[in-house]
Formats: structure tokens, sequence, C-alpha cells
């Protein structure tokens, strides 16, 4: 229809837009799955006329009001009012609502074009919602538009078509029926314990609370997808099975001959068969009660619809789980996991309405965990599938059997990553899965009496294919073809993508000494210390025959995940990782970056940067700093050191949707530009992008792209500050240049003896009297609160006593390392005030402050004044490791590479006026550092070592005035502070 003037009436483009969104996903071809300008949709009264109505199966009826730009009462006239009301067809409450503006010049299109200007217009589109039952925005995004074309607005359709209200009580529902029916478990039975040590022993993991209330998700599971399955291929409901005894209830024995029969003669054998294991010692009366608890959460469950909904089963499972002591299987929020997936997927180079070429990729998560990495990769391919007018359920037979592949170490992990990945079609047949259980441990041939030891995943490092730890794990099983074993195939240099979030606990260090246990990394299902060292063996000797190797002790298992990942992943395919920050400038993690660098292209590297502890996560139930990683294979040699794209976001995305726009951004933005602002439609910004090197210094997690770009151009070797165009030239070269370090501090004090019993370190620490004069005097802990480290000379606190027959190893030890100039090691910016201190007479540097002996000792007192200027704080804090927020960590095996004033250029005038500035401010008090900005000492300092040492020009001062300020605001700097940052 046409208006008398010409124009193209929204009537005739809302048609025309809902029989264009109707080819962009099979689902919506159905009739009745969108409905334009129809009067009869809305039960609240015939007169209401929603726009278009999109009800998605197994979702919540999404309705669009449109209107042409400006769209003034477009949000509150037409598109809040329709909240809340609901649909006649099935009594569905309207939570969502796509309010899209029109360009106007869509208006003036020649009707026979209507159709083409229609798909190749930007639109503009934000989300009104109900508030959940844990948000009160009823708007997304919060103020601006996300612009899109036809496929783009498709996309947004299905992400809100799901119910996080709904989402949110099915899992209070999960949660408390698994709990209900563990504690059933626990009372049913005197033989208690036996029982769950036969479900341990299926579950592969210790008995207790855990195991217990695992056996139950299990079982909830299965139920939960047993109802999803219902009126197909002859399965019955859990109704039909209560009527078929004379007690109206489900008996034990019945649910075992329906999950067998649905196991063999349809399929789904990861879901049913452990299941059926966990059930099987569980007695009857006992398993009666499980079963009705568990029975009635899967009814209540499918009554809400989220048996369909995205990721619930993942998001409960994770609630679960408490074995992360040793595993570290942290759980990857689904939001997460979409931005790392879409992401990575936007990099496979493929036609993707091309079924046969999509069915030949091979996508594997070799620590699959919950699924959540796999499967949010899953959505993200058949999305564009759908996009480009395929039907995903044809082929998703095809993409479970042939395409999707993963491991892990936990039957209840695989067990679920199943569950999730049919559940995307729950009643399409497949012939087999490629979702494995690897074994762990020292296990017993079957077919002799020797032992073999397995390390999981990490075993892929060498083989090509592998078993399982169960029978059925290395059985691909088909209802028409019988049974058929066989080894997975994994081989080399096969893989379009690997997606992982691996553990990565240490094997070495501090962490074996917290926990109590000889290697932490593989003591996962009570495996003895004597299995502990086996494997840990294992995994050396296959280290050590690799020539392209990331793995390292200290760094902790995610290192060799890399390994598996390197060896599996094809040239041109694509790896993205959620791994600890740390591997972006930890000394541990150099041989990753050296990977990273010399084998794969396009690098780029996402983080959080924010103030909030557990923030700066892309799991759940972790406190430490985590980045995305996503790189290319190549397909030639690479350039070392070659330039990377940081991407720091200021929170972590709330939700799927905007992780899909987040990455949509990202990838947008960071294909030809090196730095830039990155924005959430129209008018709202969620963080920047630049480009660095991995490695001597890292801008992941910076809040302020100038504060970045700055730092980085001074480990360079240039001044370049806010508001100036000019650039400075300044000397500044590794520390290691100067002199060397001094002894780590196992080498002062340790304990540890050698073969001949002698220990590591030749003193024993002794506490130090007032007016004592000791022989070797030691600057060893951090005493912020007497306020002795707030001036720039910082005297001894301890002293060390030769042990016995240990003299002479003490004197040489002294000989080469007493020094005057000490280094901060572990810089909390609230409360410590100081880059490095001086020493009035030699000390040896201990745990905290490790000593640096220059090559030349006028340097001592110019590194210190250097250190604690602004710029000299901030090159610690960006080439130290940032784990935790409010504190950068610089070992002493890193101190040598941290970039500094090549005092070795100064002239004898700039010695002598270097000492000068030294006397005048060394017994001055410093704020913290994170308080520079009101620190008006500092601010003077910083003048005298810029303009009269180094002979910068005085206009300098208010833009060194300004990166001040912005640096105290970074969220990895006030975290910890006493006060927030003020101007001063």
């Amino acid at each position: 229809m046409t208006l008398q003037s010409g124009r193209i009436s929204e009537k005739s483009i809302n048609d025309k837009l809902g029989d264009i969104l109707r080819t962009l996903n099979p689902r919506w071809k159905e009739k009745g799955r969108i409905v334009t300008e129809n009067t009869r949709v809305l039960g609240e009264g015939a007169g209401l006329q929603p726009d278009i109505v999109i009800v998605h199966p197994g979702g919540v009826p999404v309705l669009i009001e449109t209107e042409f730009t400006p769209a003034q009462n477009l949000e509150s006239k037409d598109a809040r009012p329709r909240l809340g009301k609901t649909l006649e067809r099935n009594n569905a409450i309207v939570e969502h609502v796509i309010a899209l503006r029109i360009p106007k010049t869509l208006a003036s299109t020649d009707q026979a074009k209507l159709s083409e200007a229609v798909s190749n217009t930007k639109f503009e589109f934000c989300l009104i919602f109900e508030p959940t039952l844990s948000n009160n925005v009823g708007r997304w995004p919060k103020k601006g538009w996300i612009e899109g074309g036809v496929k783009e607005l498709a996309t947004f359709i299905e992400h809100t078509a799901l119910s996080e209200n709904k989402i949110e009580r099915g899992m209070n529902v999960l949660v408390k029926g698994v709990e209900q029916a563990a504690y059933e478990l626990h009372q049913g039975s005197t033989n208690t314990n036996d029982v769950l040590k036969k479900i341990a022993r299926e579950l592969h993991q210790e008995d207790g609370e855990q195991t217990s209330r695992m056996a139950m998700a299990i079982i909830a599971n299965a139920l939960s997808f047993h109802t999803t399955l219902s009126g197909t291929r002859g399965v019955k409901t859990l109704d039909e099975l209560k009527l078929s005894n004379d007690r109206g209830i489900i008996t034990k024995g019945r649910i075992v001959d329906e999950w067998i029969r649905i196991r063999n003669k349809i399929n789904y054998w990861p879901i049913f068969d452990i299941a059926l294991k966990v059930l099987a010692p569980i007695r009857n009366g006992t398993a009666e009660k499980i079963l009705a608890r568990l029975a009635s959460v899967a009814s209540e469950l499918d009554s809400l619809g989220t048996t369909s909904q995205h990721d619930l089963s993942g998001r409960m499972f994770q609630r679960l789980i408490s074995d992360r002591k040793f595993l570290a299987t942290f759980y990857t929020r689904p939001a997460s996991a979409a931005l790392l997936a879409e992401i990575a997927v936007s990099r496979l180079n493929l036609d993707w309405s091309n079924s046969k070429q999509i069915s030949k990729l091979r996508v594997a998560d070799f620590a699959c965990g919950t699924g959540a990495l796999l499967n949010a990769g899953y959505h993200s391919m058949m999305s564009r599938f759908r996009r480009s007018g395929g039907d995903d359920k044809q082929i998703h037979a095809k993409m479970i059997e042939n395409v999707l592949v993963g491991t892990d170490i936990m039957p209840a992990a695989t067990h679920l990553t199943t569950s999730i990945l049919s559940s995307v079609h729950p009643t399409q047949l497949f012939g087999g899965t490629q979702i494995v259980t690897l074994k762990y441990g020292e296990i017993k041939d079957k077919n002799s009496k020797n032992k073999e030891v397995f390390i999981g995943a990490l075993d892929l490092i060498e083989e090509s294919s592998t078993t399982g730890l169960f029978p059925t794990d290395q059985t691909y099983h088909s209802g028409t073809m019988g049974n058929v074993e066989r080894p997975l195939d994994i081989p080399h240099e096969a893989f379009d993508l690997i997606i992982m979030n691996p553990p990565f606990t240490r094997s070495t260090g501090q962490e074996a000494d917290k926990i109590g246990v000889p290697v932490p990394s593989f003591a996962g299902f009570q495996t003895s210390e004597d299995e502990q060292f086996k494997m840990s063996e294992k995994l050396q000797r296959i280290q050590q025959n690799r020539k392209h190797r990331a793995g390292h002790q200290n760094a902790g298992l995610a290192t060799n995940f890399m390994d598996v990942a390197d060896v599996k992943i094809k040239e041109g395919g694509v790896i993205a990782l959620v791994v600890p920050a740390t591997v972006v400038s930890g000394k541990a993690w150099a041989r990753m970056r050296n990977l990273l660098n010399s084998r794969y292209s396009n690098l780029v590297v996402v983080s959080i940067a924010c103030s909030q502890p557990g923030e700066t996560a892309f799991s759940a139930d972790t406190a430490i700093n985590e980045v995305l990683i996503i790189a290319t294979r190549s397909t030639n040699s690479v350039e070392m050191k070659q330039d990377v794209k940081f991407v720091n976001i200021d929170r972590r995305p709330e939700s799927i949707i905007e992780a899909v726009e987040y990455a949509k951004e990202i990838v947008k933005s960071t294909i030809n530009k090196n730095h830039g602002t990155l924005s959430l439609g129209t008018e709202q910004t969620f963080g920047y992008y630049t480009s660095g090197t991995l490695g001597n210094g890292s801008q992941a997690g910076i809040g302020d792209w100038e504060v970045a770009e700055s730092i980085r151009m001074l480990s360079k070797g240039f001044v370049k500050l806010p508001r100036m165009i000019e650039e400075f030239d300044i000397p500044i070269t590794n520390l290691e240049i100067l002199g060397n370090r001094g002894p780590y501090h196992q080498d002062i004090d340790g304990i540890e003896q050698n073969k001949f019993g002698v220990n590591r370190g030749p003193f024993k620490r002794d506490k130090l009297n007032p007016g004592a004069v000791p022989t070797y005097p030691i600057l060893w802990t951090h005493n912020t609160k007497t306020g002795r480290e707030n001036s720039l000379i910082v005297e001894p606190d301890c002293q060390g006593i030769p042990r016995d027959q240990q003299e002479e190893k003490a004197i040489k030890l002294w000989t080469k390392h007493s020094t005057h100039l000490c280094f901060n090691r572990d810089f909390g910016f609230g409360s410590q005030s100081l880059g490095a201190c001086y020493s009035l007479n030699p000390v040896l540097g201990g745990h905290a402050w490790p000593g640096f002996k220059c090559n030349d000792r006028r340097y001592d007192k110019p590194l210190v004044l250097w250190m604690n200027t602004t710029l000299g704080l901030m090159t610690f804090w960006y080439s130290g490791t940032r784990q935790q927020l409010g504190r950068s960590r610089l070992t002493i095996s890193q101190l040598p590479r941290l970039r500094v004033l090549d005092i070795s250029k100064f002239t004898n005038a700039q010695f002598d006026k270097a000492n000068k500035i030294f006397d005048e401010y060394k017994n001055k008090k410093f704020l913290p550092a994170a308080r520079a900005n009101v620190d008006e000492l500092r601010k003077s300092l910083d003048e005298r070592v810029l303009l009269d040492l180094l002979g910068f020009p005085a206009e300098i001062t208010r833009s060194i005035n300004l990166l001040r300020e912005k640096w105290c605001a970074e969220p990895s700097i006030h975290r910890t502070s006493s006060k927030k940052p003020q101007s001063g």
C-alpha cells in the first residue's frame, strides 16, 4: 500500500520486512510464526495492533514496533505499552519489544524495488524489556541505537526470544530439586556409603557431597531430556510411566527400561548411559523418592519452557561443581563464551550457505567442561548458516557426528556437553558423538596386568587418536547399524577452530605448598602421590620431544593445553582461549608468547578494565584477571614480536546479545586501524583497542587508551603525552644493561637442602634490634603501617646470621650482591609509595625488596629518583603482571627486563644534579602511589626530574599532570586505595 503522496507506508515496509525475516530462520517459515499488522494478536483487546510479532519456537514472543525516523514517540507510545500483554494464541506474556527506526529514505523507494531496498537498508533498533529478577533496566542499549540490516535484526530477534526471567526461575527450581534429591540419597538407606562409592567410581571422582549432587544433577538432566523427547519416536511421557503401575509412581524399573530403549534404539548414549549407571546402585525405595522429586523438577522446567533455553544446564552445573581446588574447572559464563565464539567464528573462511563446507569443519574443545564454549561456537556457526538461507536442523546430525569434538576427564562434564549440543534439535537422530571422557591417572590395561599412565587431553600432544575412559566413550552407537567400536580420530593439524578455557593449576612452587600436594596439576580425582609424579614425568617427556613448545610448569596447565591446540590446529585455523592475564607479561608464559608470535597471526587480546573484584574475569567464581586470546595459525613464517591488537572493554558483557554486538564491533574495528574506540550502537562506547606486542609490558586491562599509548611509547624511548602533538626522545633501556639483579630470596635464607644436606640459603634471618650494627643487614619485607617505606631512604628490617659451616658461602653472597639499591617486587599501589628505594649502607635485598647492583654506583640515586616519578611508577605497573586489582608484581627474574631511564647516558653535570635532587627529597614522605594525583611531593619530583634533570620544556607540565590524573583513575590502580582518585 502507498500513500497518496506516493510514499511507501510503514505497513508496506512491515509486511515486506516480515516476508524477508521468514527466510532467515527456517522455524519462522511455519504458519503463524511471524504476523504483521494483525489486530487479533494480543489478548488484551482486538484494537491492539502490533506491527510485527515473532513467535520463536521454545522462546517468548518478540514484538517489533516500527516508525520512520526520528521516531520520537516510538518507545514511549508504541513499544513500552506492549510489555506485559499476552499473546492470544498461547497466553505467553510479552517480555520483549524491539523498537525499530526506519530511515526516511525507504519511504520514497519504488514499490517494485521495495524488497531489495528493505534487504539492503540499515535500520536502527533497541530492545525494550520487562525487568528481570536481577535487572531493573528496561532498555538495551541504555542509550543510542544498534545499527544493522535485516540479517543482523534476525540475529537480534533470536537472542531476544530468550527469557532471562524463565531461565533464572528454572535455575532456582533445578538447584533446589538437585539438593533435595541429594538429601534423599543420603537419607535413603543404611548402605549410603557403599552406594556413593559405586557412583563415585562411575563418575571417576571422589565420593562425598559433590558426588551425590553431581549424580542427582545427571539424573535430573536425563529426566529433562526425556521430557523433551516425549511424544517422539515412541518415547513415553513421565505421566505414562506413572500410569503403567497400580501405585501411580515412576518406578526405578520402568525408568530404567525406558532409558535403555532410548539409549539403544534412538541414541543419546552419552546422556542416558551415565544416568543409568548412576541410578543403578540406588535401592528401589530411595530411587522412587529421587525420581518423584526430579520428575517434578523436569515437568516444572518443561512448563516454564526452559528445557529449550540457551545453556540453562550449564549455568546450573557451575553452581554444583565444587572440585575446583585441583582441576580449576572454572565455568565460562554464557555471555563470555558467546563473545569469544563470535570473534573466532568470524575468521572461518568458508561459504556459510554451503552445508557441505560447514559439515567438513572440525571444531574442538579439549577441556569442554560444561560445554559452554563448544555450544557457543555451534550456535554462532548455525546462526550464520540460517542467515544464508540454510536449515540448521537438516545438518544437526552431521555437526554432532563429524564437526564438534569435546573431551574432558570428568564424565559428568561430557554428559552435560552432549546434552547441551543435542538439545539444539533434540528430536534429530544422529549416529554418534565425538564427545569423550578421557583416561586420567594410572589405569590397568584390560588385556594385561600392566598399568598405563594417562594425562587426559595432554596425551593428545603426541597422539592422533584416543579412546575413552568407559567403553561407551569409544563406541559410535547407531540404532539401525548396531554398535561399532573405534577410536576417536583427532589427527594433528586437522582442526579449523579450537576453543578452550583450559585448567590453569600450576604444578610447582607455592601452589603445591598451599594445598599440600606434590603436583597439584595432576591431583584431581584423588590420584596418589606416585601417580602425580608419573603423570608429571610423562608430560615432561612429551614436552621434551616438541620443536615448538608453550608448556611451562611454573605457568600452569593452560600453557600445556596451548601445545595441544598448536599440534591440532591446521594452517589457517583459529584458536580461541580463555587464559589468566599473566599470559601477556608473566615470565613463565614467555614460551607461549613466543609460540603465538612465531606461528600465529592476527592476534587479538581482549581484557576487562574494571575496578570491581571478580569483574575482570570471563569465568565464573574466580577473582583473577583473565583475557581472551584469538589468533590464526599462519600459513607462512610470521615476524617475531608482531603487533597485537589489545582490546580493553570497560565491563564484561552481561548478556549473549550484548556479547554478540561487542564481537561485531571488535571484529569490524580492529581490521585496519591501530587504535580507536569501540561503540555499542550509535551513542554508547564500551572500550577501545590499541596495538602493541606480547611481552615486555602489557596493554591488557588498561582503561584509558591514552595511558596505554603513553606508556607504550615511553618503553620505546619517546615521551608522548595527552594534548601534545610533539614527541620527545628519552633514553630508555632494560635495567639489565645497567647492572645485575640480586639473589632470589630462597638463595638467602632458603631451608631446602640439596643432596649433600646443605641448605639452599647460607643465612638464617633474625630480628634487628634498634641501635644494633648488623654484619649482614637485609631489607626483606613491606611494612607500610609504620611509614618507614614512604621515603626514598629505607633501612634494613632484619639481619642474616650465617648457618653452621656456611660462613664462606655467606661472605661470597654478600660480596657479590650487597647493594644500596632495591626494587619493589610486589607493588600494592593503594598502600605503598615507592617503586625503588635506597639504603644508606649496603644491604642484601630480600623477598619484598630484591636488590640490584649497578655497574656504576653513581647510577643508584638517579634510578631511585626515576622509579618514583609518575613515569617510573607507570613503567613498573606496565611491566609487571597485574593479576589482581590494585597490584603489579614484578618477579626477580623479570626485573632485568624492566624498562628504565638509561642512566649510563648521563653527563657528569647530570649526576651532580641528580645527587642534589636526591638529597633534597630523600627524607620527605610520599603518599601511596595510587594517590600520586593529589601528592604535591610527587608532582614536584616529576618537575625536578623531567624539567631540571632531563631538560624537557616547561609546557609538558600540564600534560604530565593530566597523564598522572588518568593513571590514578585506572581501575587496576585505585582498587585497593584507601581513597579513590580525586582531583587536587
